[in-house]
């Protein structure tokens, strides 16, 4: 079959179905328990309208996290060809990746975090001091649809994994005439007979895929935290702005299953700088209000002042 097709309109099947959803995916199991932390006005907020703030993904506070992808990408492109992304003997397809990953421009992602943990220091600390947690039954959380919900991959050979595999996806759409070669072939193959603008032009589709995929990689520094992460797009949603210290930040709102007959809630759990027995009461009384009488209201087992 060969080298067919407009490769700009292959490009932007890409990136629709990105936002289709023809590449989501979840790993979320029917009894999974997932915890948001939020200060107290953000579960009044929640219980209030029944909706759960998604932040423009640009904004959220490990900077690093935005080149993580590439330095996973720079160790694949070594095994592969055999050759420094940034030498000067590198395919197109290879330094057009690069650039484009150092520079990331991702589309309107907007991104909403969970934890398996119900009581972690570190994310009281950063998160919910003072505050909560609120324990979701993850498979019954959003009533719209998201383009993944799953666990954060933290170890490196699963990273790479991913990393792979969604090239390979960009670059068989691309070359569908590859379709039934082996997934262990070189990624060099996929470039044969193609010159450098469709190097290029396949190189942004791939790019599009890894910040897509990108979103759920981090670091393994931060791997105590066992974060979720559900990922949704702008289309459908008005972006709203808050204030986050001195920045503003996009966000939306999505709406969730909370409803006084109908709730994915089935705890909520104090930080330990808001256990006091006031706080407890007042929590009781919060949930109660909004018919919430059936939640296991629990306070942090950690003995700490921060």
């Amino acid at each position: 079959m060969g080298i067919t097709g407009d490769f700009n309109e292959k490009y932007e099947e890409i990136r629709k179905r990105i936002l289709d959803g023809i590449y989501s995916f979840t790993d979320i199991g029917p009894d999974d328990i997932l915890y948001h932390y939020t200060k107290m006005n953000g579960i009044q907020g929640i219980l209030n309208q029944n909706k759960i703030w998604a932040t423009d993904y640009n904004y959220i506070n490990d900077e690093e996290e935005f080149i993580y992808v590439l330095h996973v990408l720079v160790e694949i492109i070594m095994e592969e060809f055999g050759i420094p992304c940034r030498d000067e003997h590198n395919t197109p397809f290879c330094s057009t990746l690069v650039e484009l990953l150092y520079n990331q421009n991702y589309m309107d992602y907007y991104v909403v975090s969970f934890s398996s943990k119900p009581d972690n220091l570190t994310l009281w600390a950063e998160l919910a001091s003072p505050g909560c947690n609120i324990g979701f039954k993850a498979s019954e959380i959003f009533n719209e649809k998201f383009l993944h919900f799953s666990k954060v991959i933290y170890e490196r050979e699963e990273q790479k994994e991913v990393v792979r595999e969604a090239l390979q996806m960009a670059m068989l759409h691309f070359r569908p005439d590859l379709q039934e070669i082996s997934e262990d072939t070189p990624l060099a193959t996929y470039l044969e007979g193609m010159d450098a603008n469709q190097q290029a032009i396949m190189a942004k589709a791939a790019a599009e895929l890894l910040m897509y995929y990108g979103i759920g990689i981090r670091s393994e520094l931060f791997s105590a935290e066992e974060e979720y992460r559900a990922v949704f797009a702008l289309e459908n949603h008005e972006k709203k702005k808050r204030m986050r210290n001195d920045t503003c930040v996009p966000y939306i709102e999505v709406p969730v299953k909370c409803g006084m007959k109908d709730t994915a809630i089935e705890v909520v759990t104090l930080a330990p700088s808001s256990k006091d027995d006031l706080t407890s009461q007042s929590m009781n009384d919060l949930l109660c209000s909004k018919g919430y009488d059936d939640v296991l209201l629990l306070t942090s087992e950690l003995n700490l002042r921060f």
